[in-house]
């Protein structure tokens, strides 16, 4: 195993619970006198947030371009994934080209790294074009890309069902495009959570799918 992965793994935390009845959500229940752990409510108030992500290759979708005078153009939005510096160089996606970080601003003040979960502005030291959607990222480690993908899908629409070649709007991250679902691989039996055929996904009904993406 991997170090990246060895560090990773996640620990899982298992507390049997009725939330119809309420055993264990918020009061220990009394009819799992074996269970001796933490109720939901207690877990979730003491748990310690998971930081490992911050391991992971930088990742920031642009939300929006920003022209501030003619001498300045940023990249806005928040990071996703990874941490980055002054003078990093990363790649812009879907282009594939390489930049290096300028400057990075956060609150109107400026910044020598910033990492996930804040929000900034990263100027480049090569004027480049980018748009809204575009995604920049770890020169070294980046995302794959495809136009052809398989995906887990809830349906959560009532009054259409979901149909295989009909197209779509798919939104990732701050891009939407038109997408179609070429075909649905089966959909999960929430009884036995095993998969069966299908030709459709009706409401709150989960399945496997081919989608492929216009653009």
């Amino acid at each position: 195993m991997k170090k990246r992965d060895a560090e990773e793994k996640l620990l899982v935390t298992c507390i049997p619970l009725s939330a119809g009845k309420g055993d264990n959500v918020f009061i220990r229940s009394e009819n799992m006198p074996w269970y001796h752990g933490p109720t939901l409510m207690e877990y979730l108030e003491n748990i310690e947030p998971h930081r490992k992500r911050e391991l992971r290759p930088f990742r920031m979708p642009v939300q929006r371009v920003n022209h501030a005078g003619l001498q300045f153009r940023g990249y806005s939005g928040t990071i996703t994934d990874g941490s980055i510096r002054v003078g990093d160089e990363i790649a812009l996606l879907p282009s594939g080209l390489r930049n290096a970080v300028e400057s990075i601003v956060s609150g109107g003040e400026k910044r020598t790294e910033a990492e996930r979960g804040d929000a900034v502005t990263l100027s480049l030291f090569q004027e480049t074009d980018i748009s809204r959607g575009d995604m920049l990222s770890d020169v070294n480690e980046r995302p794959a890309t495809t136009n052809h993908f398989r995906a887990i899908v809830i349906w959560m629409n009532e009054a259409i069902k979901l149909l295989p070649q009909r197209e779509y709007l798919l939104k990732i991250a701050c891009r939407t495009v038109p997408a179609a679902v070429t075909n649905i691989r089966g959909k999960v039996n929430v009884e036995t959570l095993t998969m069966e055929p299908a030709l459709t996904l009706s409401i709150n009904e989960i399945g496997v799918c081919n989608v492929r993406t216009v653009s």
